[in-house]
């Protein structure tokens, strides 16, 4: 490989980071500030067990793996 190929997949790889994040970020504030401190605190607890794909036992049957985010409706 080289140094071009390294350089342009490391900026691959942190765009896919800082876009990652930014979604993050908007979600939480945007969910967050609206809701009270019981709400805040559920969104808290299921989105981290999201993010470790470990999601709640109530939610687990709207989640299916073999669909994608586009395909998929409740």
């Amino acid at each position: 490989m080289t140094n071009c190929c390294v350089y342009t997949q490391w900026c691959v790889a942190m765009v896919q980071v800082w876009v990652q994040s930014l979604f993050l970020f908007a979600l939480v504030w945007s969910v967050g500030a609206n809701t009270d401190e019981e709400g805040r605190t559920t969104f808290d607890h299921t989105l981290r067990k999201l993010l470790i794909n470990d999601p709640p036992a109530d939610l687990k049957p709207y989640i299916k793996v073999s669909t994608t985010l586009h395909t998929h409706a409740l």
